[in-house]
Formats: structure tokens, C-alpha cells, sequence
């Protein structure tokens, strides 16, 4: 009996990004408004990302599934079938998107209270979905790059890292008066590529090493075709330079905070698109590169 699994692209890849996106954008608001109250412009943009992320994220899972476009009766086994990982993803993106709709609504009134209750269901909702996206890959198990614990993990630190970029960005353009009370949320941030460094090679090793279409998967990334989006996009410029860049400022410099001046505003400009750019290749080059192992007959 053959054995087949979904098979995934660029679209896809789009989806998993702006899922992520959202989750992290939600979790990092939850965390500005628990240490750092002052940064309002930030929260605030936050808060409204993440429902328009993850909304523009269930656009294009619609647009990779043209069948169930074409046949509308089709897209209610997503809500049915509760065997199915994708029908479980399905229900969080569903709660993530109502609560942070209406959290948004909240935040766009003059008087901004947010029950504590509907923040906390926000925050589980949004862990839920940035884990929610390694693990919708990770059941596919022909494909030993996407069938490994590591990857919601990786998925989930990637979200944070790729919401943070975003709220930083925003704050770098729009707000940079909330650039200098935050020096505590960067050097969170600057701990994110670190994790995922760790995590990304710790994957391609135990990848490599349990089949040879595993195998297969880590050279196309390291070696093949993909290699140079990987070393440079992903690694580089998504990853390293970061890391090179923020390591001085952050923590060598008086105060241990990073500068301020016009320079510093376009660096941070530069860093932050850079990393969203990394995160999206992060799930491109996942699902790329992911070869199947034979199919048994």
C-alpha cells in the first residue's frame, strides 16, 4: 500500500511566516505591556499586526488549496476531522484571530483596558499557533527534515524572534522616542538568533544522520541548490549579522544600552527587515529542501 504526503511550497512557506508573525507580534504586546508600559506606539501596532497577519496567513492557505476553493463543502472537513493536525491548527488560528481582533478594537479606543483574562487566553492562543507550525509540518512523517521534535520548537523561537524584528522596525521608523526605555526588550531579542542558531544546527545534524533522504534534505540546504539562501539569506544576513552588529552596543557600551543617533535608527532598520527576511526563508528553505523517503509499494 503507498504511503502519500501533502506536498508544499512557496505559499505555504507565506502562511507558516505571517502565522508565525502574528503569534510572536501578540506575545512580545504581551510583554511590553507587563515591563514596559511606556512603549505604547509599539504595543499598539502590535496589537494590530497580529490580526491582520494571520488573517492575510488564512488567505493564502485558502489560495494553496484551490480544490477546496473550487468545492466550498470541501473546507468543512477542516472543522470535522479532529484526527487531523491541520484540523486542530485550524481551531487555534480561528481563537487566536477573534481575540486578537477584538483586543485590537480595544486598543483602538481612547481608553485602553484589557481584561487580564482575555490577554492570557491571547497569549496561550498565540503559543499554540507559532507551535502549531512546526508541528503541521512535523506530521508528515515520509519527510524526516519536517518529522523531528525540534522543529515546532525552532518555529516557535523564530515567531518570537520574527515579532520582535517587526515591533522594533515599526519603532525604529515611527516611534524611536520608545527606542530608549526598552534596552532590556533588545537583549531578549538578541538572545532569539542565538536559540535558533542552536536549534537550526541541531536539527540539520540529527536530520542528516537518521536516513538518506534526511541526508539529502541538509546537503541540498548546505551544499545543493539552496545553499546560497541558506548561508547567506538565512545564516548571514537573517541570523549572524545581528549578532555582529548589536553585540557592542548592547552590552560593552556605557550603560550597556545601544545608541540612539540617526545611524543607529537606520541599522536598526537594516537588522530588523533583514531578520524578518530570515524568518520567512527559514520556513521557505524547511519546506523546500524536505525530501521524501521512498515510498513503500
Amino acid at each position: 500500500m503507498s504511503t502519500f504526503e501533502p506536498v508544499w511550497g512557496p505559499v505555504i512557506a507565506g502562511y507558516l511566516f505571517l502565522a508565525g508573525l502574528g503569534a510572536g507580534a501578540f506575545l512580545f504586546a504581551f510583554i511590553l505591556e507587563l515591563k514596559f508600559p511606556q512603549a505604547v506606539k509599539m504595543r499598539r501596532f502590535a496589537h494590530i499586526l497580529t490580526p491582520v497577519a494571520v488573517a492575510l496567513g488564512l488567505v493564502l492557505l485558502l489560495a494553496d488549496a484551490p480544490g477546496a476553493l473550487h468545492n466550498p463543502l470541501r473546507i468543512l472537513l477542516l472543522f470535522s476531522n479532529l484526527q487531523s493536525v491541520m484540523t486542530w491548527g485550524v481551531y487555534f488560528l480561528i481563537i487566536f484571530f477573534a481575540v486578537s481582533a477584538f483586543v485590537m478594537i480595544i486598543e483602538l479606543k481612547k481608553d485602553y483596558i484589557l481584561p487580564r483574562s482575555l490577554n492570557i487566553i491571547g497569549v496561550i492562543a498565540a503559543f499554540c499557533v507559532a507551535l502549531y507550525t512546526g508541528v503541521l509540518l512535523g506530521v508528515c512523517k515520509t519527510f524526516p527534515l519536517w518529522n523531528n521534535a525540534l522543529l515546532p520548537i525552532l518555529f516557535l523561537v523564530s515567531a518570537l524572534s520574527a515579532g520582535a524584528a517587526a515591533l522594533l522596525l515599526y519603532a525604529a521608523l515611527f516611534a524611536p522616542a520608545e527606542l530608549k526605555g526598552i534596552t532590556g526588550l533588545r537583549k531578549l531579542q538578541y538572545l532569539l538568533p542565538v536559540i535558533e542558531l542552536v536549534l537550526l544546527a541541531s536539527l540539520l545534524f540529527i536530520t542528516f544522520y537518521n536516513s538518506s533522504a534526511g541526508a539529502a534534505s541538509v546537503l541540498m540546504l548546505v551544499t545543493g541548490s539552496w545553499s546560497p539562501w541558506f548561508w547567506v539569506g538565512l545564516v548571514f544576513c537573517g541570523l549572524l549579522l545581528h549578532l555582529i552588529v548589536e553585540t557592542k552596543p548592547l552590552f560593552f557600551s556605557a550603560g550597556g544600552a545601544a545608541s540612539h543617533g540617526a545611524l543607529a535608527r537606520y541599522t536598526d532598520v537594516g537588522l530588523n527587515a533583514l531578520a524578518l527576511c530570515g524568518g520567512f526563508l527559514l520556513r521557505l528553505l524547511i519546506v523546500m529542501a524536505a525530501m521524501p523517503l521512498a515510498i513503500a509499494v
